[in-house]
């Protein structure tokens, strides 16, 4: 039997190694967007209330977000619900990561999943 709902703490910390891969890979404004389907606008907003994730802003102005701040704040459920293969589909879209990153860090997440399976 798959485990479906997770406390908070217990979901990050079951993510913890992968969330430690990819502190440091970035997405733009323009990706966040895209994957949380919001207007550039309203991302703006929740940013100069403090309300939106963690983000880092460049000497030339350029706003970036760390994807293991974007993925902590999914499983924190910030911004809906995050599936195994949501998580599996943004590992294979890094390419950061080494075919071989990807294929532990997949296999990782399935396990930290299947809890009482």
């Amino acid at each position: 039997m798959l485990k479906t709902v997770l406390p908070a703490a217990e979901k990050v910390e079951a993510f913890r190694p992968l969330l430690n891969m990819l502190s440091d890979v970035f997405i733009t404004s323009d990706e966040l967007c895209s994957h949380w389907r919001l207007t550039p606008t309203h991302l703006c907003n929740l940013r100069k209330r403090n309300k939106g994730a963690p983000f880092v802003k460049l000497p030339s102005g350029k706003i970036l977000y760390r994807v293991s701040d974007i993925i902590g704040a999914e499983l924190r459920g910030r911004a809906g619900p995050l599936t195994v293969d949501v998580v599996c589909l943004v590992l294979a879209a890094c390419e950061e990561l080494t075919l071989h990153q990807r294929e532990i860090a997949q296999r990782a997440v399935r396990r930290a999943l299947e809890i009482g399976k």
